[in-house]
């Protein structure tokens, strides 16, 4: 045996006899969370050969982890709305006032209506897998600009990329730009597209011919669209106008939830209570 075998070998005895340190499965706990009972801090001990050392270490427990995991939730969201925050800038489309009109600022004036837009919310994951849109219809000033945008704030809560714009600013944007389908693809990096006031644009061949862009465009990449209008499902449905007639075919396939707003105008009725309550203060 060489020199060299001998030195390895001898090296190799060395390492099978040494003794590492072995933590004590035996831990004992000397605080507990009030709350959830778990430990908070535990004595715990290690032995190296002959040697012994305790010491103490605190430890999560089940309050402390969950806390972390709803403060590191909620610094990825900020983030996240952040960057959507940001990505609306330069697109020069976003109407970025909607982020006030939410659910919890809903006077429930009508239950089944509020119901289920919530519960487009609650079923997101089979509405994306399914690519169900929403159309919701009525006379000025029934809430149905409102109900879209708390749907869209929740969803956002909830990690969803969302643009909420009008058809107006996506004709304006498309007019002013010199890459019209650059505009019209950008409305495709969201998950969610909501688009309020259709039939308020002006009434020109080119802008039929960028909505029907948009819609179709919409339809392709698969994506839920929610778009809101001052027609009801009787205009809408009993058109003259064949183009028309031909987005809101389209939209009857998009938009297989059709939710109709009735009833008199809140914005009139708020301005009247506005009205008294300010001569109340002056008279």
């Amino acid at each position: 045996m060489s020199a060299h075998q001998r030195n390895t070998e001898r090296r190799q005895i060395s390492l099978d006899k040494a003794e590492f340190p072995i933590i004590s499965p035996d831990q004992t706990v000397l605080e507990r969370c009030p709350a959830c009972g778990e430990a908070t801090l535990i004595e715990v001990t290690m032995t190296c050969g002959q040697q012994q050392k305790t010491m103490q270490r605190h430890v999560s427990c089940a309050c402390a982890r969950k806390q972390r995991e709803t403060e590191e939730a909620q610094a990825r969201q900020r983030e996240f709305e952040a960057q959507l925050v940001q990505a609306w800038a330069g697109t020069g489309l976003a109407i970025t006032t909607f982020r006030h009109d939410t659910f919890d600022a809903d006077d429930g004036a009508n239950e089944k209506i509020s119901r289920t837009c919530r519960r487009y919310v609650e079923k997101w994951p089979e509405i994306l897998k399914q690519n169900y849109g929403a159309l919701f219809s009525g006379s000025v000033g029934t809430g149905k600009t409102f109900l879209a945008h708390a749907i869209a704030n929740a969803l956002i809560k909830q990690g969803v990329s969302t643009l909420v714009t009008n058809f107006s600013k996506i004709l304006n944007t498309v007019m002013s730009s010199r890459d019209r389908q650059q505009i019209l693809d950008s409305l495709n990096a969201y998950q969610l597209l909501v688009i309020d006031d259709l039939g308020a644009e002006r009434g020109t061949d080119f802008a039929r011919e960028v909505t029907c862009s948009v819609i179709d465009q919409r339809g392709q990449a698969g994506l839920p669209l929610i778009i809101t209008t001052n027609l009801s499902l009787k205009e809408i449905k009993e058109t003259s106008d064949m183009s028309l007639r031909r987005i809101y075919d389209r939209l009857e396939t998009l938009c297989p939830i059709t939710i109709c707003m009735d009833g008199a105008s809140r914005r009139t009725a708020d301005a009247a209570r506005r009205k008294q309550a300010a001569r109340e203060l002056l008279l």
